[in-house]
């Protein structure tokens, strides 16, 4: 039987993806005196408790975090979404990506309080702005969501989106200045402008 969201949650943080536009590894780029993964892993960690980096234990044994093997590697951020709900069941689980750099503690302690308190019929909780941006690779899951992820997988569907849309989402409202938390540094250019950004505390 599923558990609830207020139930013990586990954190993860999702590194090794191809960083292709970026150029260089987005999870080992220099932030606040650390890699953006390591800053990210501490924001998770100080809100679950716990943390876990899921990608290739070679590259990122170092940083001093538990990491687990994606078993689907290439085939997106879906895949590590699945890795955790697998590791972490039959319990919930907080799940972000490494490269939100604006990211930070108390925004994701607000968020597993709005999952606790939401509807114990959905499946997943995930942050939308006011422009209708929703961040599902900041969120958490539940053991529901894992059936349809290794589904989407076998089927070569790796959206995140597509992957859960037929599951229940409860939207976490967030305002202007909590939406820009959730961006993401994909290449150079935005990596610098989310560089120039003073981070919320």
């Amino acid at each position: 039987m599923d558990l609830d969201f207020g139930d013990s949650c586990s954190g993860f943080v999702l590194v090794g993806g191809q960083s292709s536009r970026m150029g260089v590894d987005k999870a080992l780029l220099p932030h606040r005196g650390r890699t953006l993964a390591d800053w990210v892993a501490s924001c998770v960690a100080e809100a679950t408790g716990s943390v876990t980096l899921i990608g290739p234990v070679a590259a990122y044994a170092h940083l001093g975090h538990p990491v687990i093997e994606d078993p689907h590697t290439g085939s997106g951020p879906l895949s590590g979404i699945a890795a955790a709900l697998t590791h972490a069941a039959p319990h919930p689980c907080l799940v972000v990506a490494c490269d939100i750099p604006l990211m930070y503690p108390a925004f994701l302690k607000e968020l597993l309080q709005f999952a606790k308190s939401s509807s114990k019929a959905a499946d997943l909780v995930m942050p939308r702005g006011p422009s209708g941006y929703d961040q599902p690779l900041c969120a958490v899951y539940r053991t529901s969501c894992l059936a349809p992820a290794l589904a989407a997988l076998r089927e070569g569907r790796f959206k995140v989106r597509t992957a859960f849309s037929d599951l229940h989402i409860a939207y976490w409202a967030v305002d202007d200045e909590r939406e820009r938390v959730l961006s993401n540094a994909n290449t150079p250019e935005e990596w610098d402008r989310l560089q120039r950004i003073d981070p919320l505390k």
